[in-house]
């Protein structure tokens, strides 16, 4: 798997980084991306997971606003080491609060790079 196109020639669809950032693991849940939208916003984004290990778990939970109650939208949950590098948020229409949070309940912190897109 390789990177979602981040814009430029060759026709492909043109990105704006909103976010480009790493977070190591602390055994909470932790935000990684966490914006209001004023209008539909079309977002995507990465999270780097393999840096898991053998009995290494990994939550990432989705969080939208309806009015104002935030509801999960979405848990992925990684056990172990992977053999693909990335969970990819597939492109969303998203409208008011949208935030992303990971959680490693371990004792050895792993580090996972990450990145999202608006377009």
């Amino acid at each position: 798997m390789g990177y979602p196109p981040r814009g430029g020639g060759g026709g492909g669809a043109v990105l704006k980084v909103l976010k480009s950032s790493s977070v190591t693991a602390n055994g909470t849940e932790q935000t990684i991306f966490d914006q209001t939208f004023t209008k539909p916003t079309n977002i995507s984004g990465w999270i780097n997971v393999y840096p898991l290990d053998t009995d290494d778990i990994l939550y990432v939970r989705e969080y939208i606003t309806f009015g104002s109650e935030e509801r999960v939208h979405a848990l992925e949950e990684y056990r172990d080491a992977q053999s693909t590098s990335q969970c990819f948020f597939e492109k969303r229409i998203v409208q008011g609060r949208y935030r992303v949070t990971i959680e490693q309940p371990a004792t050895v912190w792993r580090t996972f790079k990450y990145e999202f897109y608006e377009g």
